[in-house]
């Protein structure tokens, strides 16, 4: 090891050329894409940064410019002032105030004039103050907006701004931590004899660096990094178990990291047992596809990078991949700009989350297997001498991700789940909308699948010589993946009240649901009572019947026969889709109601009236416009007639057309309907009659979860590729597998009625006799 005994450290233009890579994007790419507002670290940050912890070093060493000197510059000298003082200007998005990200250099400079004092300071407050002062003064080295072309510094600009090197300067001098190289943290030396105990154990290993970026969707100008990380912090301890699951791992670095948007970005190094060749982008193929079943397609976004192309191709190819302990320069290498680096940024911004941002976790050949931590309430609880079935749930959800134990079919049910219930916080109140609901829901439809294909046990009953003698953590290791779902279920609506009676007038709920909800309200009182009392063998065992009980009731009802039908139709459904967004269309989805006083009209009653609105509307516009429909009936329970209303859900594509652009569609349609049903009521008599149709139109968002479709008219072009696959694979099965979520209760003429039509594709004209013979 005496090769190596120092191993060469990154220096900070190394480090800062390596940010730039990390965070490329630069102000004027954003801002020509409109998207100035979602990013936090600019490329510019990156060389504001560097260009302040230079000035604080040109300080360090005496030699800044100083105001005496000024009548002595050359013109060259007075012009590379110039271009150094606006090196420093910056304008104020360019350094974020987010909250609980700190840049190392600017706290710096914070203390030094005085505005901050206690290293604890949330960060925001801290750039926010600095920003503030430093737009203030006459130089204004913070300003509102991009400078088109480089300022002049002015006589009295200069006396403001050598009057601020002053002030800084006293404090730089006595700050140890101003130097020319990074600081040597206690973290940084410790793991240096970590990598050096592997590589003589190993002789050689692959290093293996990537990087997981997480942010959502729909960012919501987010400004609490805090929030953000525990919103994701099961997600991200999931992804961390998938890591420790490679058997190949001697163990891996960590560090928790803002990503160029509002995000989080997770920087891995793995540590590999391999002795020729580890497969990268298979690997980041795979891990991406795993990812899939941790995040929400539809909350979420998530990217997997693979960082040692990036080092390869930009600074070392001896840097990453098999380091062999012969290898001097390759070893040297790989400290310098992997591990280095790694501790190293640190020193130019880390978040202030109140813990580490960075973790060394050992992984399966490693003597101590890496686990993540328990809870300190779950420890608390166990401490005791007893504990309860409260104390074992668990406010991780991640297991209701993992769903490979279930059949294929019911994967994809649970899909259109998914799909249904995303909507619930898109919803207004009045329609039902809620933040939470949704995923509790679908935390329910998960449990009941499991529950339908596996034994109705949420504990694994020991022998029954020894029940009654076990202490609370043996307790904590009976209960099932059943239980484990049941526990965090139950506990979720225990915690939140309002969630019951939510689920009670959900406006989406399946027959699982329904079967869930009729079990809670029956037994709601005994279950309450087992929750908070000390656990033993009868409340397990008087759980594990009432399980049967509520898998019994999900038996009666069997879904893959009407699954399989709505199958096959759904093929049908996304041809004639296809077809209708061959050409350019205007797609609008709306909802029609009709009724007459004091009674709802049933399917049959209505569904006459609405084709002939269709049918006849055709002739005039703006139905003469229309390429084609997709029509579902549906119902909801409507308080003022006390009964259920049935309704049709209706998306309609208009044909482009140039005189389309200026008209309002929803608007003008429902114009057209009202004065089809004056003359419809008009040719039947039925005008001021007790029999009069009464109608109600609203339009909706064609699928509010996503960005692109959450429109209530759509324009979808034949070029625009991502936007025509978004519909099919978001909104098509959301529209079509409703019935599913929306249970139709009542039958018609003894009959069941069809849900769903669309209107009609074209036949395709035949040629000739003999061409259709070939």
């Amino acid at each position: 090891m005496e090769k190596y005994h120092f191993l060469k450290r990154i220096t900070k233009s190394d480090l800062y050329k390596m940010l730039r890579y990390k965070y490329p994007l630069s102000f004027q790419r954003v801002s020509k894409r409109n998207q100035q507002h979602e990013i936090v670290i600019l490329r510019e940050t990156i060389d504001l940064l560097e260009n302040y912890d230079q000035l604080l070093l040109m300080l360090k060493n005496d030699q800044e410019p100083t105001l005496d000197k000024l009548p002595y510059l050359t013109n060259e000298q007075r012009v590379q002032l110039n271009k150094g003082i606006n090196s420093l200007r910056y304008p104020r998005n360019v350094l974020t105030e987010k909250d609980h990200l700190d840049f190392f250099v600017f706290r710096k400079i914070s203390q030094y004039l005085g505005l901050s004092h206690a290293l604890d300071l949330p960060s925001r407050r801290i750039i926010r103050n600095l920003n503030m002062h430093l737009g203030k003064s006459a130089m204004r080295l913070c300003i509102d907006s991009h400078p088109l072309v480089p300022s002049e510094v002015g006589d009295y600009e200069l006396d403001v701004f050598f009057d601020f090197l002053e002030k800084l300067k006293p404090k730089v001098l006595t700050d140890s931590s101003v130097d020319e190289q990074f600081g040597l943290g206690v973290y940084e030396e410790s793991y240096e004899q970590t990598f050096k105990k592997t590589l003589d154990e190993h002789e050689q290993i692959y290093v293996f660096c990537f990087d997981v970026t997480i942010h959502r969707d729909q960012p919501k100008r987010e400004d609490d990094y805090l929030k953000l990380y525990l919103d994701y912090e099961g997600k991200i301890k999931a992804i961390l178990q998938k890591v420790d699951g490679l058997n190949t791992l001697i163990h891996y670095l960590v560090r928790i990291e803002p990503s160029q948007e509002f995000g989080l970005n997770l920087h891995f190094v793995l540590i590999l047992k391999e002795t020729k060749y580890f497969p990268e982008n298979t690997f980041i193929l795979k891990f991406k596809k795993e990812l899939a079943g941790i995040f929400s397609i539809l909350a979420d976004k998530y990217t997997v990078r693979n960082w040692n192309d990036v080092v390869r191709k930009q600074f070392s190819k001896k840097a990453v991949g098999l380091i062999k302990k012969s290898d001097v320069a390759a070893v040297n290498e790989s400290w310098y700009w992997i591990f280095s680096c790694f501790f190293a940024v640190e020193q130019v911004f880390k978040f202030n989350l109140g813990f580490n941002p960075h973790q060394i976790i050992n992984g399966c050949l490693a003597l101590q297997s890496s686990s993540l931590p328990t809870s300190n309430k779950n420890l608390e609880s166990l401490s005791k001498d007893y504990c309860t079935l409260n104390d074992l749930s668990e406010q991780d959800t991640r297991i209701f991700a993992h769903r490979k134990h279930l059949a294929k079919p019911v994967q994809q049910y649970l899909s259109y789940a998914d799909l249904t219930y995303f909507v619930y916080p898109y919803l207004s109140g009045s329609d039902g909308g809620h933040l939470t609901l949704g995923p509790l829901l679908g935390r329910i439809e998960v449990f009941c699948e499991t529950l339908r294909a596996v034994k109705p046990e949420l504990f694994i009953i020991p022998n029954k010589a020894l029940l009654g003698t076990f202490s609370p953590e043996e307790y904590s290791k009976m209960h099932t993946r059943l239980g484990r779902m049941w526990l965090s279920i139950f506990k979720t609506l225990l915690d939140e009240p309002d969630l019951f009676q939510n689920l009670s007038s959900a406006p989406f709920r399946s027959q699982n649901v329904l079967s869930f909800l009729s079990f809670l309200q029956a037994n709601w009182s005994v279950l309450q009572e087992f929750q908070l009392q000390p656990l033993n063998d009868v409340i397990m065992v008087q759980l594990n019947e009432k399980m049967s009980i509520l898998k019994n009731e999900l038996l009666h009802h069997d879904f893959i026969k009407t699954k399989t039908s709505l199958d096959g139709n759904f093929k049908k459904l996304t041809k004639y889709t296809r077809y209708l967004l061959a050409k350019d269309v205007y797609a609008l989805r709306i909802q029609i109601e009709l009724n007459i006083p004091n009674k709802s009209l049933n399917q049959t009653e209505q569904s006459s009236i609405l084709t002939e609105f269709l049918r006849v509307g055709q002739s005039a516009q703006p139905l003469s416009w229309l390429r084609g429909y997709l029509l579902r009936w549906d119902q909801y329970e409507c308080v003022q007639r006390q009964s259920r209303q049935t309704y049709a859900d209706l998306t309609l594509f208009f044909e482009y057309q140039s005189k389309l652009q200026d008209v309002n569609l929803p608007e003008k349609l429902k114009q057209y309907l009202a004065n089809f049903i004056a003359r419809y009521n008009e040719k039947k008599k039925l005008s001021n009659s007790a029999n009069e149709i009464h109608y109600s139109m609203r339009s909706c968002n064609i699928f509010a979860p996503k960005a692109e479709l959450r429109h209530e008219v759509l324009k979808i072009e034949t070029i625009d590729k991502d936007l025509r696959n978004s519909f099919l694979k978001y909104y098509l099965p959301y529209f079509y597998f409703l019935d599913f979520f929306i249970l139709w209760v009542d039958m018609e003429n003894g009959k069941k009625i069809k849900r769903y039509t669309k209107g009609q594709e074209p036949k395709a004209k035949k040629i000739s006799t003999t061409e259709d013979s070939q």
